[in-house]
């Protein structure tokens, strides 16, 4: 009966070491932690019972990253459909998110682009006017990225010029004109 109850018992072993060549080793005897789902930075819902307001304030002060989770992806979502007063608010976060975008996020990136383009034109051109040469890019680039996915070439070149002139219509800015250019520039070199 010993034996067996000896036999059940896990050993985990932990070994840190340290520049002065000690060794710490830390021994648990049947114990096995699991992290919450909601609160492991790897797990797809990760951050997800947040509201997402409290999830935008932690990714505004850095307390967490972006990733190609639940809780972002529904964040950058907010953009097109949030109501006026909570607008500004997300676009912050939503500016914070593009500047942080790597991987399969940076691929997800695009389609919230154009969607809060298409929806919301006006303030996005408000927007855009708040913001330097290298944001109102990135937000081009993603633009593109998305429609280049989405349509074949020749139509690409067009879908691109009709959202230019949509903008254009409504007010002409150095920032919409920095877009234009920007979006040129990806028609003639592709992505």
């Amino acid at each position: 009966m010993k034996q067996l109850l000896l036999i059940l018992i896990v050993f985990s072993f932990s070994f840190v070491c340290y520049s002065t060549e000690k060794m710490e080793i830390q021994i648990s005897f049947g114990q096995q932690t699991e992290t919450d789902s909601l609160r492991n930075p790897d797990h797809y819902y990760y951050m997800a019972d947040l509201s997402l307001r409290k999830a935008g304030e932690l990714i505004l002060n850095d307390s967490i990253h972006p990733s190609d989770n639940f809780i972002t992806f529904s964040l950058m979502d907010t953009i097109s459909d949030c109501k006026e007063r909570d607008l500004n608010f997300f676009l912050k976060v939503f500016e914070k998110i593009l500047n942080d975008v790597d991987g399969a996020l940076a691929e997800a990136v695009g389609s919230d682009t154009r969607n809060f383009i298409e929806k919301r034109p006006v303030e996005f051109i408000n927007h855009i006017d708040k913001l330097n040469d290298k944001q109102i890019k990135k937000w081009a680039d993603h633009t593109f990225s998305e429609m280049y996915f989405a349509y074949s070439e020749d139509v690409l070149k067009i879908k691109c010029q009709e959202l230019v002139k949509k903008l254009k219509k409504i007010k002409t800015t150095k920032s919409v004109d920095c877009f234009e250019k920007e979006m040129k520039n990806k028609i003639q070199n592709g992505i």
